[in-house]
């Protein structure tokens, strides 16, 4: 192997552990679908749902962030939720975004973000 061909093997590895660690924020965070949380430690108890079903979620997240004043995400999502703290109903509201065909981890997980805010920090 030359010079250039090592270099550029290095350089593609490093790309790779960027694109498989930073592509999943639920990895990088390490929260998982078995993982445990406090529940006691959400804004509300009373969540008015919306979920809307897309062709893509991850288009249509980074319209809705940025129509909401969000300014986007800065990495592509799967899915994504929207949430008010004021009242409606007596409790607040929330905008779940999946595209058509899912799974039940990304809606939890979103479905989380609802009543939670944003738990991630």
């Amino acid at each position: 192997m030359n010079k250039f061909q090592a270099t550029t093997h290095c350089k593609c590895r490093i790309i790779f552990l960027c694109l498989i660690l930073g592509s999943n924020p639920l990895w990088a965070s390490n929260e998982g679908a078995y993982k445990r949380f406090d529940a006691s430690k959400r804004f509300t108890d009373n969540t008015h749902l919306h979920w809307r079903l897309v062709s893509d979620a991850s288009d249509e997240c980074q319209k809705e962030s940025r129509r909401r004043g969000l300014g986007g995400f800065p990495y592509q999502v799967d899915a994504c939720s929207f949430w008010n703290k004021s009242a409606f109903l007596g409790g607040h509201s929330c905008t779940i975004i999946t595209d058509k065909m899912t799974n039940a981890d990304t809606v939890s997980h979103e479905l989380r973000h609802c009543f939670s805010g944003n738990y991630h920090r």
